[in-house]
């Protein structure tokens, strides 16, 4: 399948961009994936040894220190969000359990 716009997530990609100038025949869908595909990984797996308690579960006035760092990244325009646990990961789970549900983010 061959396109030269395509609406996506409520995003109307427009392949005349620099980085695949429009062509004969339109773009393929793995060429247009290569485009629209952002990630990001937020790595929160360590003990924090040297700084005492787990850096997950300081809190920073009214919210956890990993809840500001995921409120910032699921409003952002990333398609997908990595969350790496490891470190205290079932109390991470406990304390930050509803909004790890969130759709563009896996752990």
């Amino acid at each position: 399948m061959h396109v030269n716009d395509l609406n996506l997530g409520g995003h109307l990609v427009k392949t005349t961009s620099s980085i695949f100038p429009r062509r004969q025949g339109g773009f393929t869908m793995v060429e247009l994936a290569i485009v629209l595909v952002i990630a990001g990984i937020i790595l929160a797996a360590g003990a924090s040894t040297r700084f005492g308690e787990p850096k997950q579960l300081l809190r920073l006035k009214d919210k956890y220190l990993l809840e500001w760092v995921l409120d910032a990244t699921l409003k952002s325009e990333l398609n997908r969000i990595v969350l790496v646990l490891g470190y205290a990961h079932q109390e991470i789970l406990q304390i930050h359990g509803e909004k790890l549900q969130h759709s563009k983010l896996s752990i």
